[in-house]
């Protein structure tokens, strides 16, 4: 697994470049998949409706409403009441929508293809689609005037809760207020016995109070009255037993001083002035311990003040009570004085008769029995006063337990008079709110006041409005794009494999010797080459024995001047001067981690490369026992005994077994046929001796040998070896394949490594720009003579 993190835009180009064909197999198959799937869809056909919200038909500011939903709240009504399972299952069960999946699903289905549309604030649009234009048409219909039953229904439910709920609640007031009324008389009737009913305020006890002092003046002048009666008896009487004596009746200086002591007689304090004198005393101590503020000295004061007034109105009615008995009395005394007089004046004979005083005592007899009968009316006045006074006084005496009871009593009754006035207004406010509920019940429940009114109705689809096969063919051909990218970057992200320079050379630590890409064979086989190798018998024979059966991209990699591969080469070629000339390297064995990755294609190339410098010899090695992998690419015919299995069993010398190349300084061993048991003839003491004198012969030896995982003849052979070239594939072999052969040989034996058949190269864009351009016949020709003259 690859990390990403440090990857830069190039690095990202490389993968899509790599990964080319994972992104175009899967965007056509998508696509071709989901063009056919768009096909394959019906026809849809939606029909619609235009629904208006109206409001009240009476405004509320005339009539409140209970219905106070607004036009927001309606338009979510409509919407819950189109996601409703039951209310959709209806609809699925009147229309027969109902599928293999059940009723359930179907309703599920038909949610999902409802469209509401909000056109302006209080008007929106329903929509249905369907395959069939006539269904369309039919359920849109039926679900605008199931939308405006279920309106009308909830509506006027509502309204019938509220009104019930509120004659609930009313009753309930009822009830509590009669609870309050009976808890409240029956503390009174407890409390204050005989003033339960009545009304009881101050200004009821000062008004009972003033009729009290009203009576009290009224008793006080009837006795005022009895006593100046009783005094014109007192002194008719006298005088009537003055006229019956000798002697003159006495002076009336008498009469008026008595007149005047008993006028001047002081009388007993009234009940008024005895109240007064009680408040006063209340006012005192009260002023005393609250301040002028108090409610209770502000009260004191108050009675203080009327009762005040009531005694100066009692007081003005005894001294005009006084003074017409004072008139009274003067009035008799005056009339007695003046008879008194009259008799003086006449002459008294001694023994002279007297006739009139028959006739004077006749009419002085009926006094007394005027003034007795007005006395004993009086008294009857004066009883009948008393006995009024009496349940007055009692009634006053009440009252004011009443308002002044007892602290207990008090607070129990400002509880339960303050829980019978909430209870009272409670009630009253619920009795007008039902009343008003009525009436708003009437109007929102009439059936002029529709909420929803149909503008446009449902019509009959004439044109299909989907699918949009384009859409879905285009969103298909991305959404296979898109896949196909995500499964080139999965795949670079799960593969293990290396495809540059720098991940090989993070991921090893040895130097990176070339890259080399991939020869292409099409553009290798259309391309006509001058030069064909020649291979010969190095003493064996006199003719020439040319070789066309050798592969055209080994030919190519190594005589042609347009092949990219050719300069890489040549790079590779630069450096193992460099190393040569360093390290003193001549044997060199090529291999690979695993079979296929080009190690016998590289070993032809470099060894081709090396043997076109003048005056180099060159010998490629194919020591690969089991198959022979470099004498077939090479096209060499097979040798009976000559070859290197026969060498190393002794059967033939190097010199015998050798091939070389007509136009290069190139021999070649092939390996010979395929034995049976390769370990033990590389295990041998001959193989030592074999490239020790193939090295003190020939310049360069190239040994092409085995996978090094596939066979432990790289670990036999690599003793004698100045070095190993590792030959890796890139984006073919693992990472931990190549660390394993990495470790099976040792990394202080590798010089380098070759990266083969990398598919975008470094720079090989600008090798391609280059050589691209074709050479004309006579250049190319020009361009082979002065190789073989270099050779």
């Amino acid at each position: 697994m690859k990390n990403f993190e440090n990857l830069t835009i190039s690095d990202y180009i490389d993968i899509a470049r790599r990964r080319i064909w994972y992104v175009v197999t899967t965007t056509t198959l998508v696509a071709a998949g989901t063009v056919l799937f768009a096909l394959r869809l019906p026809a849809i056909y939606k029909s619609e409706t235009t629904i208006a919200i109206s409001s009240r038909f009476l405004p509320e500011n005339y009539m409140p409403t209970i219905d106070r939903q607004t036009i927001t709240d309606r338009m979510d009504f409509a919407r819950q009441q189109l996601q409703s399972r039951t209310f959709l299952e209806g609809i699925v069960e009147e229309f027969h929508l109902a599928g293999p999946d059940g009723v359930e699903k179907a309703a599920e289905v038909i949610r999902n293809k409802i469209e509401i549309t909000v056109l302006t604030a209080n008007t929106f649009k329903l929509g249905f689609p369907a395959a069939d234009p006539f269904s369309a048409q039919a359920v849109t219909k039926r679900l605008t005037e199931r939308i405006i039953q279920l309106n009308d229904s909830f509506r006027k439910e509502k309204v019938q809760v509220a009104d019930q709920f509120l004659e609930e609640q009313l009753e309930q007031a009822g009830n509590e207020l009669s609870e309050a009324e009976r808890k409240l008389l029956q503390l009174r009737n407890g409390a204050f016995p005989g003033v339960t009913t009545d009304v009881v305020t101050p200004d009821v006890v000062r008004d009972l109070q003033a009729q009290l002092a009203k009576l009290d003046a009224q008793v006080e002048s009837a006795n005022d009255q009895r006593k100046v009666l009783q005094r014109r008896l007192e002194e008719h009487r006298q005088l009537k037993i003055a006229l019956n004596a000798s002697s003159p009746p006495p002076p009336p200086a008498a009469h008026t001083e008595s007149t005047t002591a008993a006028a001047i007689e002081t009388p007993p304090p009234s009940p008024l002035e005895t109240e007064l004198a009680n408040r006063q005393a209340q006012l005192a101590a009260a002023s005393v311990r609250y301040t002028p503020r108090h409610p209770e000295v502000v009260r004191l004061t108050q009675e203080v003040r009327e009762l005040e007034g009531l005694v100066r109105q009692f007081k003005a009615a005894a001294e005009a009570a006084k003074a017409a008995a004072a008139a009274t009395a003067t009035a008799e005394a005056a009339k007695a004085a003046s008879i008194q007089v009259q008799a003086a004046k006449e002459p008294k004979p001694e023994e002279k008769p007297r006739p009139f005083l028959s006739e004077f005592n006749l009419s002085l007899d009926t006094v007394p029995a005027e003034v007795q009968l007005q006395i004993d009316q009086l008294d009857r006045d004066v009883s009948k006063l008393k006995q009024g006074r009496e349940p007055l006084q009692a009634r006053i005496a009440a009252y004011q337990n009443r308002l002044n009871p007892p602290a207990p009593v008090a607070e129990e009754l400002a509880r339960l008079t303050r829980n019978y006035d909430e209870a009272r207004q409670h009630y009253n406010v619920l009795a007008e709110k039902r009343s008003n509920s009525k009436m708003a019940a009437t109007a929102d429940s009439s059936d002029n006041n529709e909420m929803f009114k149909v503008i446009d109705a449902a019509f009959l689809p004439r044109q299909a409005i989907g699918p949009n096969r384009r859409l879905i063919a285009a969103l298909g051909g991305a959404a296979g794009l898109v896949l196909g990218f995500g499964i080139a970057f999965l795949r670079e992200f799960t593969d293990s494999s290396l495809h540059t320079e720098d991940e090989l050379a993070a991921a090893i630590k040895l130097p990176i010797l070339a890259s080399i890409p991939t020869v292409d064979e099409k553009r290798t086989r259309k391309r006509k080459s001058a030069s064909v190798l020649r291979l010969q018998e190095h003493k064996g024979g006199s003719g020439h024995s040319p070789l066309r059966h050798v592969d055209n991209k080994i030919t190519d990699a190594i005589l042609n001047p347009s092949c990219s591969a050719r300069e890489h080469y040549r790079f590779l070629h630069s450096q193992l001067l460099a190393m040569q000339r360093k390290k003193h390297l001549k044997t060199i064995l090529i291999s690979s981690s695993g079979a296929g990755e080009g190690k016998t294609f590289s070993a032809c190339c470099i060894a081709g490369m090396l043997a076109q410098e003048p005056g180099k010899q060159v010998l490629l090695i194919d020591a690969d026992l089991r198959r022979s992998t470099a004498t077939t690419v090479l096209g060499t015919p097979s040798r009976e005994g000559k070859n290197l299995g026969a060498i190393l069993r002794g059967r033939s010398k190097v010199e015998e077994s050798l091939e070389r190349c007509e136009d290069l300084n190139l021999y070649f061993l092939s390996s010979g046929p395929m034995s049976s048991n390769p370990g033990e003839l590389l295990s041998s003491a001959h193989i030592e001796l074999v490239l020790r004198e193939c090295a003190e012969s020939f310049d360069w030896v190239i040994v092409d040998t085995p996978p090094i995982l596939g066979a432990a003849d790289v670990n036999l052979m690599a003793p004698f070896c100045d070095a190993i070239l590792l030959v890796v594939q890139s984006g073919k072999t693992p990472l931990k394949v190549i660390k394993d052969s990495i470790k099976r040989v040792g990394r202080e034996q590798i010089c380098g490594v070759i990266l083969n058949r990398v598919k975008v190269a470094r720079y090989g864009s600008y090798y391609d720009a280059y050589y691209r351009q074709p050479l004309n016949e006579s250049s190319q020709r020009n361009s082979n003579l002065q190789l073989r003259e270099g050779i």
